[in-house]
């Protein structure tokens, strides 16, 4: 089983390539990125790794206007 440090560090890899794809308007991608974070989440990483899922899915469904 990985240390928390190791899962620390996984959480932080997969948040930092969610945000890269977030940045640059590939929320399908960055919403796969943050499901592999939130498996390495613990606490309020956890739920805003969910939060940025759900925030995900909802710029695929509906952007907001100018980034259609």
């Amino acid at each position: 089983m990985a240390s928390v440090s190791e899962k620390k560090a996984v959480y932080l890899e997969w948040s930092e390539a969610a945000v890269e794809a977030e940045r640059k308007g590939d929320y399908a991608a960055a919403a796969r990125a943050w499901q592999r974070a939130k498996l390495y989440a613990t606490g309020r990483n956890y739920y805003w790794a969910k939060d940025r899922i759900e925030f995900c899915d909802r710029m695929m469904k509906k952007p907001f206007r100018g980034e259609e």
